[in-house]
């Protein structure tokens, strides 16, 4: 059967009106999350990615190293352990260097909505040794 572009109008009409009608029974009720509940589901589109400095052999802790992830900046705290929230979902470029260590660099994968752990392990550097990464 072939319908007019009215008709397919029509239908459409009738079909978003029957969604709108449905709305207030499965929780949104159109207000966006405003006053009265309801409101559409935020999509989550970001997450955090967290994790843990050490030296190579010995797994003691590197204080102040400087994180860098998706070019956001940050530093390891006393215990090693640093956190960067709110990065956007997908592979992202982490970058890890302290003084008297090797340069450590990769990519990881945020997902949405979670922490994506990610310990790293440095390389202690002789002193006046250059860093070969």
């Amino acid at each position: 059967m072939q319908y007019g572009y009215g008709a397919r109008v029509r239908r459409l009409l009738r079909y978003s009106g029957c969604l709108l009608a449905l709305a207030p029974l499965l929780g949104c009720s159109g207000n966006n999350g405003g006053p009265g509940g309801g409101g559409v589901i935020p999509l989550v589109t970001t997450g955090t990615l967290a994790g843990r400095v050490t030296v190579f052999g010995t797994q003691q802790a590197i204080a102040n190293a400087l994180v860098t992830v998706g070019g956001r900046t940050t530093t390891t705290s006393a215990a090693g352990t640093y956190s960067v929230a709110s990065l956007a979902v997908g592979d992202v470029p982490v970058g890890v260097t302290a003084a008297g260590f090797s340069d450590n660099s990769g990519t990881v994968t945020i997902a949405a909505g979670t922490t994506t752990v990610h310990d790293v392990v440095l390389f202690a550097r002789p002193p006046g040794f250059p860093n070969l990464n």
